[in-house]
């Protein structure tokens, strides 16, 4: 079973539309979970040290 983030539109024979965006879609979809959330807070930090320790914090978060 699945579930889809966001409405996809199809061509009559089935396929997905090709004005679909899967890249933008996939990146929202990863926004929204801790991960791409820790991420996002990370990457807002000014300072490239503390950017890339909280980057490491997050992956390790995540591992254990």
């Amino acid at each position: 079973m699945a579930q889809l983030a966001q409405p996809v539109s199809f061509t009559p024979d089935g396929h997905v539309s090709p004005s679909f965006d899967s890249a933008s879609a996939m990146a929202e979809a990863a926004a929204k979970t801790p991960l791409g959330k820790c991420r996002a807070a990370a990457n807002a930090l000014p300072d490239a040290k503390k950017r890339e320790k909280a980057l490491e914090d997050c992956l390790k978060e995540r591992m254990e």
